[in-house]
């Protein structure tokens, strides 16, 4: 029997930024190796209500409900980043928060509280390295960008600076702390630092944001970064090395983290011991701290070494990170390939033509490669430019000349790469672009089925990197303001999933769910590991459900702020035409409940004059021609009963003289009150109903009334019926004159009495 594959929830902050879109990275690659199926919740933060009052930032509070779907979706484990999430709480306010989690399997990432499983950086290696290597640099007065001392990871960083700075001897001053936001917003600060210490030759950030800031700040000074005054950032994001000058940082590799934080968790989960809550930090030399503004690489390769050795160099000189990368291994393969040629065919003997044609050839299969240039281009020139220094002066004068047209040759595939990968990333930029367009404008092409509408929301998502979707609705829309707690008792509703192109809707019967079931509904595919990145349905302070998307790489979390816009706007003209839609058949329903009461008499039910005439003309325009029996009657002696038994029982008759006519035209008749107590109706002439049937009928029935339900007075009523062919409505009019007529006759030889005796 196969292995349960089990459940994780990342819990993090704001995907897009550095940090959390790397631990995601990471989390997301070990999820795969671990087969593990993983679900990323990317929040937002708590504690920063003041940003809400910003008007591009009002409704960001709602991403935190996420926080709340993670709590109540009943995973096999939770890692909730909570040193990012809350990193604006203090303890008390961190633990308050982690409540919400309760009955869940957590670890906390980048954070450590009493009661709870942790991984976190170990702060104080990496920190006390680049002290230790300030203090070589000849730096003595060493301030530090503290950031907010309730934050754990930023208290542990302080430690490590001040016993990094004990250890090394150097001095500490209270001036040489600064307490700052740990964001870009702490410009302020950082400039106050410098103001107050003038002396300060060397800052340390505890993150490389924070240290961008400060490069500001030493420049605004007059200062030089890194002659002048070192900057030393942590964490080692990706825009570090790209800084001028690049920055020297702590490495707290955030994808490392993420990685380990779904392996330490599977490992839990499969009952592996596994108790080391940290990943280490190593400090990365770069210009920001350096007293010499020269490039800290590898400048003194030893050509002579074995390849191994080699190898070793040329990842040193390209990158300062770990060696992965599949465009850093080709660039490595080739220095090596092209060293063993030179010393073979350029050292050992001396090169011709065919040689130099070897060469080129070899050079272009590797160029060939879907992926070649890393990033670092300016260090592969350095690699070029060390290695041909070094062969120009071992090798012949005949060699020497064909090996100028090789190096030639490096550099001109070199400058075309960097063209083709610009105008590659040009036409990327364009096709997604494109592909963007389209989704946005698919997601509201609604035709007039809204039932189908919400799985056309998802119909382009994998063009634009979603492999897989599943959009939830509540029942209801859920109002959300800043501070509340999202209701406990909410319905759920799987409106519609897609695997690729292949969209399709959840049939009604199946869509009422229970919050767990959206994260491991009946249509996940559990023959494969999935990774999938949950993302809510909101406009303004209305919830309307929440969306499962599974990324084809991790390059889709630059897409999934767009995604969510653009699904809450549609789902949300969805509701707003459903809404629409009711109200419409709301307003349908009181018009023909206004239009019946229009056309009814409130008295005996039946039609009034009006709706009598309406009717009688949808009646005659079903057919071309007809023959009709129109019977006029009215009630015999109405004042008499008025004035000897009351009101009462002369509106009784009334009624009684409405349902005896209508019994006696059948079910296909229109009877309508015309006066007081006089009744017109008419119906299709049939052997069934004709004048005659419909007078005697009239009779028989004022005879079994009387004779049955013993009256004190008798009941009476006169009737005026004959057979008529009606066209139109002047025909109905002139029918309806003459059956009038017909009923006087008739109710001229009657007595006037309503006397039974």
């Amino acid at each position: 029997m196969a292995e349960k594959r089990f459940n994780i929830g990342l819990v993090l902050s704001n995907i897009t930024d550095v940090y959390s879109n790397c631990v995601a990275r990471g989390a997301m690659k070990e999820a795969k190796k671990q087969n593990v199926d993983l679900i990323i919740f990317p929040g937002k933060y708590v504690g920063l209500e003041y940003r809400y009052l910003q008007i591009d930032a009002r409704y960001e509070y709602q991403y935190n409900v996420l926080f709340d779907h993670a709590a109540a979706a009943g995973l096999d484990h939770l890692i909730v980043a909570i040193g990012t999430i809350a990193y604006a709480y203090d303890t008390s306010k961190k633990l308050e928060f982690m409540k919400k989690f309760n009955g869940n399997r957590v670890m906390l990432l980048s954070g450590n509280l009493e009661g709870y499983d942790f991984l976190i950086y170990d702060n104080a290696t990496g920190i006390k390295e680049a002290i230790k290597a300030l203090k070589e640099q000849g730096k003595k007065h060493i301030g530090m960008m503290v950031g907010q001392l309730n934050n754990t990871e930023c208290s542990e960083r302080y430690m490590a600076y001040r016993q990094g700075l004990e250890e090394n001897g150097l001095e500490f001053k209270d001036s040489y702390i600064i307490t700052s936001d740990i964001s870009e917003e702490c410009r302020e600060e950082a400039f106050e630092l410098l103001d107050r210490n003038p002396e300060m030759d060397a800052v340390l950030c505890v993150n490389d944001q924070m240290a961008m800031v400060m490069y500001d700040a030493v420049r605004a000074h007059g200062k030089r970064i890194g002659r002048d005054i070192a900057v030393v950032g942590f964490d080692d994001q990706p825009f570090a090395a790209e800084l001028d000058p690049p920055l020297a940082t702590v490495r707290a590799d955030a994808v490392m983290l993420g990685a380990r934080s779904v392996e330490r968790v599977a490992n839990i989960l499969r009952g592996i011991e596994d108790n080391d809550s940290y990943v280490p930090t190593k400090f990365i030399p770069r210009q920001s701290g350096l007293a010499s503004l020269e490039v800290y690489n590898a400048q003194d390769i030893d050509y002579s070494a074995d390849e191994e050795t080699l190898r070793a160099s040329a990842y040193k000189m390209l990158t300062d990170k770990e060696r992965d990368g599949e465009a850093i291994r080709n660039v490595v393969d080739l220095y090596i390939e092209t060293v063993r040629w030179i010393r073979q065919k350029f050292i050992e003997q001396e090169a011709d033509e065919q040689v130099l044609n070897s060469f080129l050839d070899m050079i272009d299969t590797y160029f060939a490669k879907d992926v070649f240039l890393p990033e670092s281009v300016a260090n592969i020139y350095g690699l070029v430019d060390n290695t041909f220094n070094w062969a120009k002066d071992k090798c012949s004068k005949v060699s020497r000349r064909y090996l100028e047209k090789i190096y030639a040759y490096y550099y001109k595939r070199i400058s075309g790469e960097i063209m083709g990968n610009y105008r590659k990333q040009k036409n990327h930029f364009y096709d997604r672009t494109h592909l963007d367009n389209i989704f946005i404008r698919d997601t509201l092409m609604f035709d007039g089925n809204l039932k189908d509408s919400y799985s056309v929301i998802l119909r382009r998502l994998s063009d634009i990197g979603a492999e897989t979707a599943f959009l939830y609705t509540f029942t209801e829309p859920v109002e959300m303001r800043l501070g509340e707690v999202f209701p406990e008792n909410t319905g759920w509703l799987f409106k519609s999933y897609a695997y690729g192109n292949n969209v399709h809707a959840v049939p009604v019967d199946e869509q009422k769910i229970q919050v767990k079931n959206a994260f491991d509904n009946k249509y996940l595919n559990i023959d494969r590991q999935h990774t999938l990145v949950a993302t809510i349905i909101y406009s303004g302070e209305n919830q309307y459900g929440m969306a499962m998307l599974e990324p084809a790489s991790p390059d889709f979390f630059e897409e999934l702020e767009m995604v969510t816009y653009q699904m809450s706007s549609a789902v949300r003209t969805i509701e707003l035409l459903k809404s629409r839609e009711k109200m419409l058949a709301e307003l349908h329903s009181r018009n023909l409940a206004l239009e019946a009461t229009s056309r009814e008499d409130e008295l005996t039910h039946v039609l009034n004059r009006r709706g009598f005439y309406m009717a009688a003309d949808e009646l005659i325009s079903k057919t071309e021609s007809g023959r009709y029996v129109v019977c006029y009657a009215d009630m015999d002696n109405l004042k008499l009963v008025n004035d000897n038994y009351g009101h009462k029982e002369g509106d009784f008759c009334i009624r009684l003289t409405a349902t005896i006519l209508k019994a006696a035209l059948g079910e296909n008749s229109f009877i309508g009150r015309v006066g007081g107590d006089e009744f017109v109706g008419i119906a299709p002439a049939t052997e069934y109903c004709t004048a005659e049937l419909v007078r005697e009928r009239c009779r028989q029935l004022v005879e079994d009334f009387n004779s049955s339900m013993k009256k004190v007075y008798l009941f009476g009523m006169s009737t005026g019926a004959e057979e008529y062919i009606i066209d139109n409505s002047y025909d109905l009019q002139s029918a309806v004159n003459k059956a009038d007529g017909l009923l006087y006759e008739r109710k001229a030889h009657k007595r006037r009495t309503i006397s039974r005796t």
